[in-house]
């Protein structure tokens, strides 16, 4: 029997339970984000996959605006559909649309999230809770990477990881961590919450791992690898001549 003060609240059970599969899908997106921020077109490939993903989850919210808890939760601040078409437009130019190509793994993907839309639009806190929290919490985190990997010199391109300017990262995490905490959900929709979290991630490692490098890609990555050998050898070498 499961012991209902093993958690403080929901949301600690929610990242609590997804914590393995979660860890898992950090490790696989760090490896691929060095691969994916060798090329600009690589980068806005990843995006469209996951504008795709973002504008179903806002469909679905818009459509189920009528539900309390959906209701309770959203917010328009929280919206990064717009956001990820300004970038779009950034990398790929007026056309982008043409340039969105939907995976496999992506058109699953939304597939589910229409599905839930219209079966049980309670799940949707999920997609909620994870999608929206990830990019809030370490957004400004990858926003810095991206921006120095691809040599961005001004502010374009990065839209999909800036918020509102009446708003904090902070406030945001909050709202959202305070709308689902003060949810009286019973046992069962929380756990069927729980496992569309942890389905949630395992989509996305299937959209992160379809991610495939070209030939250009490997060579920037070789260059990169070699660059940082170079200089341990070099570093290692100047310590040396120091220490006799």
């Amino acid at each position: 029997m499961e012991n209902p003060n093993e958690f403080k609240d929901f949301c600690e059970e929610l990242r609590a339970k997804s914590s393995k599969i979660h860890e898992t899908s950090d490790r696989l997106v760090q490896l691929k984000l060095a691969v994916v921020l060798t090329d600009t077109k690589l980068y806005a490939k990843v995006l469209g996959d996951f504008y795709c993903i973002f504008k179903a989850i806002e469909d679905a919210v818009q459509a189920n605006q009528q539900n309390d808890y959906i209701a309770s939760l959203w917010t328009e601040k929280l919206r990064r559909s717009k956001a990820f078409e300004e970038d779009l437009g950034f990398y790929c130019g007026l056309g982008w649309r043409e340039f969105v190509k939907p995976s496999d793994p992506v058109l699953r993907y939304v597939s589910r999230i229409q599905e839930v839309s219209k079966t049980n639009p309670l799940l949707l806190v999920a997609y909620i809770h994870t999608m929206y929290l990830a990019i809030i919490s370490g957004g400004f985190i990858i926003r810095r990477i991206v921006k120095n990997t691809l040599g961005i010199s001004g502010e374009e391109g990065l839209a999909i990881f800036d918020l509102p300017a009446n708003v904090t990262r902070l406030e945001m995490k909050n709202h959202i961590k305070g709308s689902i905490n003060k949810m009286e959900i019973s046992r069962e929709c929380k756990d069927a919450i729980v496992q569309e979290k942890i389905d949630i991630f395992k989509r996305n490692n299937e959209i992160v791992k379809a991610v495939q490098p070209k030939v250009s890609s490997y060579k920037r990555i070789v260059k990169f690898l070699s660059l940082i050998v170079m200089f341990t050898l070099l570093l290692i070498f100047v310590l040396r001549s120091y220490s006799v």
